[in-house]
């Protein structure tokens, strides 16, 4: 009884196991200006802030996976193109999630994210 406890605890100890199938590899942060624009025939625009961050998961060199998070943020003292004040306003609070998957086979250079 001993010697198989003792046989199982030196295969345990040297085999290497791996728990989970991708491997983390860095974290993608980004942060930089945002504006906002309405779509209608107002002359307006705002500033803000962005910023979003990728943890780049790794199944292996031909595939990887992206879950993202980003927030989208701009004030509500609109301007026109002039650089007056307007009366109408303009404002945006975003948080955006989501994933992508990229897939580098059989051309390196060419990998675009589904």
């Amino acid at each position: 009884m001993k010697k198989r406890l003792f046989a199982l605890l030196v295969i345990i100890t040297t085999v290497e196991l791996h728990a989970q199938f991708f491997k983390p590899t860095a974290i993608d942060a980004k942060i930089g200006y945002a504006s906002t624009i309405p779509y209608d025939d107002i002359d307006i625009s705002t500033k803000g802030f962005y910023a979003q961050g990728e943890y780049v998961l790794e199944a292996s060199k031909w595939f990887d996976v992206r879950p993202y998070a980003g927030l989208f943020i701009t004030g509500n003292k609109a301007t026109d193109l002039d650089g007056n004040r307007s009366i109408y306003t303009s404002s945006t609070k975003a948080l955006l999630l989501g994933g992508k998957a990229r897939l580098t086979i059989p051309i390196p250079y060419f990998a675009p994210f589904i």
